[in-house]
């Protein structure tokens, strides 16, 4: 992944403006829109997700781990998307530190096709290639604190779907000790990433103040090492420590000072390592 992370670097965000355009476009072609999770809000013991999908298309929300009594559950949570793609998924389940969970859209073209190939003739043959459309990376929601929801994404830091602009929000690492940082800080602004005093990468924020910078550290060991990473602007720095250490195969979350330690499995293989903030 180190390759991946570090070949971010010279990629900028794509302005909110251009990619609403090109998902109106594909859409008006017939294509589905990947599902996107936007906020996450508490209600009483339990929280909610809200996001966008495709219009009328049928959202699957997936929970692999363990209930509050540290039981193991696997649950699929459903709704359906309003005309408009908006959809409202409630009463998800939550593990003991935080919860992951995986969403996908089947859209409404897509199922009806599925009925239609249960009603033609063997002679007639419906396409339904495409009908599942998985969102990118995981959702990652503490307990206790939807506030601090983030969507894990392979190959890149985290994105914070919180509504607090933090300067330093996530920090993602691989075995080979590749880097990537995500936060907020002023707009169209050059963000430089410092490790022990050495800038190891530098980016620049999109104009809604948005950055992900990367670089390349040691590649963790088996025994935890506290990193101090920093992010700077000409106005503006923050400082964290985040653990670092090869993690054993698998999901887990961890709280940490100040933050949560989110090992997760990547969908070809391995395991990367997000710190939340």
């Amino acid at each position: 992944m180190a390759a991946i992370l570090l070949g971010l670097t010279a990629c900028q965000p794509v302005k909110p403006s251009a990619e609403a355009a090109a998902a109106a476009e594909l859409r008006a072609r017939g294509y589905s829109r990947v599902p996107e999770v936007t906020s996450v809000i508490q209600e009483g013991e339990v929280f909610v997700v809200f996001g966008q999908a495709t219009q009328r298309g049928r959202v699957n929300l997936i929970y692999s781990g363990t209930n509050a009594a540290g039981q193991s559950v696997r649950s699929y949570l459903g709704d359906e998307a309003d005309k408009t793609g908006q959809f409202r998924v409630p009463e998800v389940p939550i593990g003991v530190n935080g919860g992951l969970y995986d969403l996908t859209v089947d859209s409404e073209r897509d199922r009806d096709a599925e009925t239609a190939t249960s009603q033609a003739p063997d002679s007639v043959q419906i396409d339904q290639r495409g009908r599942t459309m998985r969102a990118e990376g995981r959702l990652f929601v503490p307990r206790g604190r939807p506030d601090k929801a983030a969507m894990l994404l392979p190959g890149g830091a985290a994105r914070s779907l919180s509504k607090e602009k933090l300067i330093l929000a996530a920090a993602d690492y691989d075995s080979t000790g590749g880097i990537a940082v995500a936060g907020h800080v002023a707009p169209t602004t050059t963000v430089n990433l410092v490790v022990s005093g050495i800038i190891i990468g530098r980016s620049q924020s999109d104009d809604q103040g948005r950055y992900q910078v990367t670089g390349q550290i040691a590649a963790p060991g088996e025994l935890e090492t506290g990193l101090e990473i920093e992010i700077e602007t000409d106005k503006q720095s923050e400082k964290r420590t985040i653990p670092v250490s090869l993690p054993a195969p698998g999901d887990r979350i961890t709280p940490v000072d100040g933050a949560w330690r989110v090992d997760w499995t990547l969908p070809g293989g391995g395991v990367q390592t997000t710190i939340v903030f």
